[in-house]
């Protein structure tokens, strides 16, 4: 479904311009996009510092040992705390962190049974310049775009339970790829980077997708509110057919209650100027 003015997390939505605070991110934030899902089991996974994720009902991911559990991470700046917060919750999920810079030996000492891929997403496809805040191309280093990486990885039609993304900016030119690879992602944990003009089509985009947000976090130690940590959840179809039934059900329940209340209204209306009249009529000796 469509973004529409009638969306009540999203204020640009109500105007016809593009967006009114992309300038200044920290308040575009604040007006703009709220989580719209509660997920009653959310976690805080990792340490009380930067570097820590909210995901929903983590504890499932170790429910069933037997059962394949595929964590991605795009972005570590030699950091594991999250990852290692995961593998305590569910050791045999199957950790896979991607960077481009040489931390695969801070990796393999904090948590040795992650694998490092020493290289950073890029898109397969080209955006529009004018709707990014950098015309700056990729950093030093070796990128792969994201079928690239699921062909290399054997991981074709499986199931990501965790797509945690941090790759400054890079967000806004590949979000395209991750809900075009034919892989579910399951969560999507991404810090995003500022409010380029694109930043609308990214939430419509998964909104459209099938997910939901569940949680909103601003990152104001290291960034003052300009970048922002959002957690989605993939649901299925069926949710959302049923949440639209229900809606339509409250309105209708509404439109009737609002006639009901009209028709009420018209009624004692009428009925005092009938009285009125009355009294009017006896008064003047005519009744």
């Amino acid at each position: 479904q469509e973004i529409s003015a009638q969306t009540p997390h999203h204020l640009d939505a109500q105007f016809d311009k593009v967006a009114r605070f992309f300038w200044r991110p920290k308040s575009w934030y604040q007006n703009n996009w709220e989580p719209d899902f509660s997920c009653s089991f959310e976690r805080f996974v990792g340490p009380i510092r930067d570097g820590h994720k909210w995901v929903c009902d983590p504890h499932r991911l170790a429910a069933d040992p037997n059962k394949p559990c595929l964590i991605y991470s795009f972005g570590s700046n030699g950091n594991t705390d999250f990852e290692g917060g995961i593998h305590a919750i569910a050791p045999h999920c199957d950790i896979h962190i991607f960077d481009p810079g040489s931390f695969g030996y801070r990796v393999k000492r904090n948590l040795p049974n992650a694998t490092y891929h020493q290289y950073g997403l890029k898109p397969s496809y080209s955006t529009d310049l004018s709707l990014l805040e950098s015309k700056e191309g990729l950093p030093p280093g070796q990128f792969k775009t994201f079928t690239e990486i699921i062909k290399e990885l054997g991981h074709q039609d499986r199931t990501v339970d965790i797509f945690k993304i941090d790759i400054e900016k890079g967000e806004w030119t590949t979000f395209r790829d991750w809900l075009n690879s034919g892989v579910n992602l399951r969560q999507i944990l991404v810090e995003v980077h500022m409010s380029p003009p694109i930043a609308n089509d990214f939430f419509a985009t998964l909104h459209q997708a099938g997910y939901v947000m569940f949680h909103k976090e601003p990152n104001s130690q290291f960034a003052s509110g300009n970048c922002v940590e959002f957690a989605f959840l993939k649901l299925r179809p069926s949710f959302f057919e049923a949440s639209w039934e229900h809606q339509r059900v409250e309105h209708s329940k509404e439109a009737l209650q609002h006639a009901a209340d009209n028709q009420l209204e018209y009624e004692e209306n009428h009925q005092k100027k009938d009285f009125d009249y009355g009294r009017e009529m006896k008064a003047t000796g005519i009744v």
